[in-house]
Protein backbone atom coordinates (compact mmCIF):
# COMPACT_ATOMS: atom_id res chain seq x y z
CA UNK A 1 0.00 0.00 0.00
CA UNK A 2 1.19 3.49 -0.87
CA UNK A 3 1.20 5.95 2.04
CA UNK A 4 -1.00 8.24 -0.03
CA UNK A 5 -3.73 5.58 0.11
CA UNK A 6 -3.78 5.39 3.90
CA UNK A 7 -5.89 8.49 4.53
CA UNK A 8 -8.08 9.04 1.45
CA UNK A 9 -9.89 12.34 1.07
CA UNK A 10 -13.67 12.55 1.10
CA UNK A 11 -13.58 14.80 -1.97
CA UNK A 12 -12.09 14.29 -5.41
CA UNK A 13 -8.31 14.70 -5.50
CA UNK A 14 -6.77 16.44 -8.53
CA UNK A 15 -3.57 14.44 -8.01
CA UNK A 16 -5.48 11.21 -8.70
CA UNK A 17 -6.63 12.69 -12.02
CA UNK A 18 -3.03 13.62 -12.82
CA UNK A 19 -2.07 9.96 -12.35
CA UNK A 20 -5.00 8.73 -14.48
CA UNK A 21 -4.96 11.27 -17.33
CA UNK A 22 -1.93 13.61 -17.12
CA UNK A 23 -1.95 14.88 -20.72
CA UNK A 24 -5.61 15.14 -21.65
CA UNK A 25 -8.90 16.71 -20.63
CA UNK A 26 -11.31 14.50 -18.70
CA UNK A 27 -14.99 15.01 -19.53
CA UNK A 28 -17.66 14.66 -16.85
CA UNK A 29 -21.39 15.37 -16.60
CA UNK A 30 -22.66 17.71 -13.88
CA UNK A 31 -25.32 16.10 -11.68
CA UNK A 32 -25.88 18.70 -8.96
CA UNK A 33 -24.38 21.52 -6.95
CA UNK A 34 -24.60 20.99 -3.21
CA UNK A 35 -23.21 22.57 -0.07
CA UNK A 36 -22.37 21.94 3.57
CA UNK A 37 -22.49 24.45 6.39
CA UNK A 38 -19.83 24.50 9.05
CA UNK A 39 -18.71 26.41 12.09
CA UNK A 40 -17.23 29.78 11.18
CA UNK A 41 -14.31 31.41 12.95
CA UNK A 42 -16.32 34.44 14.04
CA UNK A 43 -19.70 34.48 15.79
CA UNK A 44 -22.58 35.37 13.50
CA UNK A 45 -20.81 34.36 10.32
CA UNK A 46 -21.88 31.46 8.15
CA UNK A 47 -19.31 29.09 6.70
CA UNK A 48 -20.52 27.34 3.55
CA UNK A 49 -18.53 24.89 1.46
CA UNK A 50 -19.79 24.16 -2.07
CA UNK A 51 -19.39 20.88 -3.93
CA UNK A 52 -20.03 19.72 -7.48
CA UNK A 53 -21.32 16.18 -7.97
CA UNK A 54 -20.78 14.52 -11.34
CA UNK A 55 -22.30 11.38 -12.85
CA UNK A 56 -18.92 9.84 -13.60
CA UNK A 57 -17.24 10.55 -10.24
CA UNK A 58 -18.00 8.84 -6.95
CA UNK A 59 -16.51 11.69 -4.95
CA UNK A 60 -17.69 15.31 -5.17
CA UNK A 61 -15.46 18.16 -6.34
CA UNK A 62 -14.89 20.87 -3.76
CA UNK A 63 -15.32 24.33 -5.28
CA UNK A 64 -13.74 27.70 -4.60
CA UNK A 65 -14.13 31.14 -6.19
CA UNK A 66 -11.61 30.37 -8.92
CA UNK A 67 -13.15 27.06 -9.94
CA UNK A 68 -16.67 28.52 -9.89
CA UNK A 69 -15.47 31.33 -12.17
CA UNK A 70 -13.92 28.83 -14.58
CA UNK A 71 -17.09 26.73 -14.72
CA UNK A 72 -19.20 29.86 -15.23
CA UNK A 73 -16.98 30.83 -18.17
CA UNK A 74 -16.94 27.32 -19.61
CA UNK A 75 -20.72 26.91 -19.50
CA UNK A 76 -21.59 30.52 -20.30
CA UNK A 77 -23.93 30.98 -17.34
CA UNK A 78 -23.67 32.31 -13.80
CA UNK A 79 -26.90 30.48 -12.87
CA UNK A 80 -25.94 27.16 -11.32
CA UNK A 81 -29.32 25.63 -12.22
CA UNK A 82 -28.22 25.90 -15.87
CA UNK A 83 -25.17 23.75 -15.16
CA UNK A 84 -27.11 20.57 -14.41
CA UNK A 85 -26.68 17.94 -17.12
CA UNK A 86 -23.96 19.89 -18.94
CA UNK A 87 -20.63 18.36 -19.95
CA UNK A 88 -17.49 19.87 -18.47
CA UNK A 89 -13.79 19.31 -19.17
CA UNK A 90 -11.25 19.25 -16.37
CA UNK A 91 -7.49 18.92 -16.18
CA UNK A 92 -5.11 18.88 -13.20
CA UNK A 93 -2.36 21.44 -12.77
CA UNK A 94 0.00 22.56 -10.02
CA UNK A 95 -0.55 25.95 -8.41
CA UNK A 96 1.66 27.85 -5.95
CA UNK A 97 0.22 28.64 -2.50
CA UNK A 98 1.83 30.39 0.49
CA UNK A 99 3.69 28.07 2.84
CA UNK A 100 3.22 28.78 6.59
CA UNK A 101 6.98 28.23 6.99
CA UNK A 102 7.75 30.80 4.31
CA UNK A 103 7.94 30.71 0.54
CA UNK A 104 5.41 28.82 -1.56
CA UNK A 105 4.34 25.22 -1.99
CA UNK A 106 2.90 23.62 -5.10
CA UNK A 107 -0.51 21.95 -4.78
CA UNK A 108 -2.63 20.08 -7.30
CA UNK A 109 -5.80 21.86 -8.42
CA UNK A 110 -8.32 21.37 -11.21
CA UNK A 111 -8.74 23.65 -14.22
CA UNK A 112 -12.14 23.56 -15.94
CA UNK A 113 -12.80 23.97 -19.67
CA UNK A 114 -15.65 24.22 -22.12
CA UNK A 115 -16.26 21.10 -24.21
CA UNK A 116 -18.81 20.17 -26.85
CA UNK A 117 -22.27 19.36 -25.47
CA UNK A 118 -22.10 15.96 -27.16
CA UNK A 119 -18.54 15.18 -26.01
CA UNK A 120 -18.38 11.58 -24.71
CA UNK A 121 -17.70 11.24 -20.97
CA UNK A 122 -14.22 10.00 -20.09
CA UNK A 123 -15.18 7.62 -17.26
CA UNK A 124 -17.83 5.06 -16.33
CA UNK A 125 -20.58 6.06 -13.92
CA UNK A 126 -19.48 6.71 -10.31
CA UNK A 127 -15.79 5.96 -10.84
CA UNK A 128 -13.55 6.22 -7.79
CA UNK A 129 -9.99 7.18 -8.79
CA UNK A 130 -8.73 7.37 -5.21
CA UNK A 131 -5.03 6.47 -5.04
CA UNK A 132 -4.84 5.72 -8.77
CA UNK A 133 -1.05 6.08 -8.77
CA UNK A 134 -0.86 3.05 -6.46
CA UNK A 135 -3.35 0.86 -8.34
CA UNK A 136 -2.13 -2.50 -9.55
CA UNK A 137 -1.82 -3.15 -13.29
CA UNK A 138 -4.84 -5.44 -13.05
CA UNK A 139 -6.99 -2.73 -11.45
CA UNK A 140 -5.97 -0.25 -14.14
CA UNK A 141 -6.74 -2.74 -16.94
CA UNK A 142 -10.20 -3.38 -15.51
CA UNK A 143 -10.96 0.33 -15.55
CA UNK A 144 -9.61 0.69 -19.10
CA UNK A 145 -12.02 -2.01 -20.30
CA UNK A 146 -14.94 -0.05 -18.80
CA UNK A 147 -14.10 3.30 -20.38
CA UNK A 148 -16.90 4.71 -22.59
CA UNK A 149 -16.48 4.63 -26.35
CA UNK A 150 -14.67 7.67 -27.70
CA UNK A 151 -13.20 8.65 -24.35
CA UNK A 152 -9.64 8.29 -25.62
CA UNK A 153 -9.70 11.57 -27.56
CA UNK A 154 -9.70 15.17 -26.42
CA UNK A 155 -13.20 16.59 -26.94
CA UNK A 156 -11.93 20.14 -27.43
CA UNK A 157 -10.10 19.39 -30.68
CA UNK A 158 -11.19 15.97 -31.89
CA UNK A 159 -8.41 13.43 -32.36
CA UNK A 160 -5.09 14.13 -30.73
CA UNK A 161 -5.66 16.87 -28.15
CA UNK A 162 -3.97 16.80 -24.79
CA UNK A 163 -1.77 19.64 -23.62
CA UNK A 164 -1.01 20.56 -27.24
CA UNK A 165 -4.71 20.93 -28.08
CA UNK A 166 -5.91 24.17 -29.63
CA UNK A 167 -7.08 26.51 -26.84
CA UNK A 168 -10.78 27.28 -26.50
CA UNK A 169 -11.46 31.06 -26.76
CA UNK A 170 -13.33 32.60 -23.83
CA UNK A 171 -15.78 34.45 -26.08
CA UNK A 172 -16.92 38.07 -26.20
CA UNK A 173 -19.37 38.10 -23.28
CA UNK A 174 -16.99 36.40 -20.83
CA UNK A 175 -14.13 38.69 -21.89
CA UNK A 176 -16.31 41.78 -21.52
CA UNK A 177 -17.45 40.74 -18.06
CA UNK A 178 -13.82 40.25 -17.05
CA UNK A 179 -12.93 43.75 -18.31
CA UNK A 180 -15.79 45.25 -16.28
CA UNK A 181 -14.37 43.59 -13.17
CA UNK A 182 -10.96 45.07 -13.97
CA UNK A 183 -12.41 48.56 -14.43
CA UNK A 184 -14.26 48.37 -11.11
CA UNK A 185 -10.83 48.11 -9.49
CA UNK A 186 -9.19 50.86 -11.54
CA UNK A 187 -7.31 48.29 -13.62
CA UNK A 188 -6.98 48.04 -17.39
CA UNK A 189 -6.37 45.42 -20.04
CA UNK A 190 -2.76 46.64 -20.22
CA UNK A 191 -2.35 45.96 -16.49
CA UNK A 192 -3.57 42.41 -17.00
CA UNK A 193 -1.25 41.93 -19.97
CA UNK A 194 1.72 43.12 -17.88
CA UNK A 195 0.73 40.70 -15.11
CA UNK A 196 0.56 37.77 -17.54
CA UNK A 197 4.02 38.65 -18.87
CA UNK A 198 5.38 38.73 -15.31
CA UNK A 199 3.83 35.31 -14.72
CA UNK A 200 5.50 33.93 -17.84
CA UNK A 201 2.17 33.52 -19.69
CA UNK A 202 2.19 36.24 -22.39
CA UNK A 203 0.76 33.79 -24.95
CA UNK A 204 -2.61 34.01 -23.18
CA UNK A 205 -3.18 37.67 -24.02
CA UNK A 206 -0.49 39.38 -26.13
CA UNK A 207 -1.60 40.47 -29.60
CA UNK A 208 -5.15 39.16 -29.24
CA UNK A 209 -8.59 40.68 -29.01
CA UNK A 210 -10.15 39.96 -25.60
CA UNK A 211 -12.79 37.60 -27.01
CA UNK A 212 -10.10 35.55 -28.77
CA UNK A 213 -8.02 34.99 -25.64
CA UNK A 214 -8.13 31.39 -24.37
CA UNK A 215 -10.43 30.48 -21.49
CA UNK A 216 -7.30 29.64 -19.51
CA UNK A 217 -6.76 33.40 -19.09
CA UNK A 218 -9.86 33.78 -16.90
CA UNK A 219 -8.61 32.11 -13.68
CA UNK A 220 -5.30 33.96 -13.96
CA UNK A 221 -7.16 37.25 -14.40
CA UNK A 222 -9.30 36.51 -11.33
CA UNK A 223 -6.21 35.86 -9.24
CA UNK A 224 -4.82 39.20 -10.50
CA UNK A 225 -7.81 41.44 -9.83
CA UNK A 226 -9.07 39.71 -6.68
CA UNK A 227 -6.16 41.22 -4.74
CA UNK A 228 -7.31 44.76 -5.60
CA UNK A 229 -10.39 46.22 -3.87
CA UNK A 230 -13.31 47.65 -5.83
CA UNK A 231 -13.03 51.43 -6.07
CA UNK A 232 -16.11 52.12 -8.21
CA UNK A 233 -18.76 49.44 -8.52
CA UNK A 234 -20.40 49.18 -11.93
CA UNK A 235 -24.10 50.14 -11.55
CA UNK A 236 -25.29 47.91 -14.39
CA UNK A 237 -22.87 45.12 -15.27
CA UNK A 238 -25.10 43.55 -17.95
CA UNK A 239 -25.38 46.88 -19.81
CA UNK A 240 -21.64 47.50 -19.54
CA UNK A 241 -20.95 44.04 -20.92
CA UNK A 242 -23.42 44.53 -23.78
CA UNK A 243 -21.84 47.90 -24.66
CA UNK A 244 -18.36 46.37 -24.79
CA UNK A 245 -19.50 43.44 -26.93
CA UNK A 246 -21.31 45.79 -29.32
CA UNK A 247 -18.17 47.88 -29.64
CA UNK A 248 -16.22 44.83 -30.79
CA UNK A 249 -18.70 44.01 -33.56
CA UNK A 250 -17.54 45.02 -37.06
CA UNK A 251 -19.30 48.04 -38.49
CA UNK A 252 -21.78 47.21 -41.25
CA UNK A 253 -20.74 48.17 -44.75
CA UNK A 254 -22.11 51.54 -45.78
CA UNK A 255 -24.99 51.31 -48.20
CA UNK A 256 -24.10 52.43 -51.70
CA UNK A 257 -25.93 55.63 -52.61
CA UNK A 258 -28.01 55.52 -55.77
CA UNK A 259 -27.25 57.96 -58.59
CA UNK A 260 -30.38 59.09 -60.46
CA UNK A 261 -30.43 60.38 -64.06
CA UNK A 262 -32.48 63.57 -63.69
CA UNK A 263 -33.64 63.50 -67.29
CA UNK A 264 -35.00 59.94 -67.27
CA UNK A 265 -35.42 59.17 -63.58
CA UNK A 266 -33.51 55.93 -64.01
CA UNK A 267 -30.81 54.65 -61.64
CA UNK A 268 -27.36 54.96 -63.19
CA UNK A 269 -24.98 52.00 -62.83
CA UNK A 270 -21.94 53.52 -61.07
CA UNK A 271 -19.87 50.31 -60.76
CA UNK A 272 -17.56 51.48 -63.53
CA UNK A 273 -17.25 55.04 -62.28
CA UNK A 274 -13.93 55.54 -60.37
CA UNK A 275 -15.19 57.27 -57.21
Amino acid sequence: MKTGQMFPRKTFNAEDLEAFNPDGITVVTIRELTYKTGEARNIGEAKIDYYLKCDELKKPLRLNMTSVGQIEAALGSDETDDWIGRRLGMQPMQWPVPNPKGGKSMVWVLNFYRVADDAPPSLPMQTDLTGYAGWTDGEKRRLQKMLPAGSGRSPTTGAGGGKDAAPVPMGAETAARMIVRLRERGLSWSNLEAYCKNQGRPELISGMMPADCPAELLPIAKVFYSTTPVVEKCPDIDKAVADLVAGWEPEPAAAKAEVIDKTTGEVIDTDDIPF
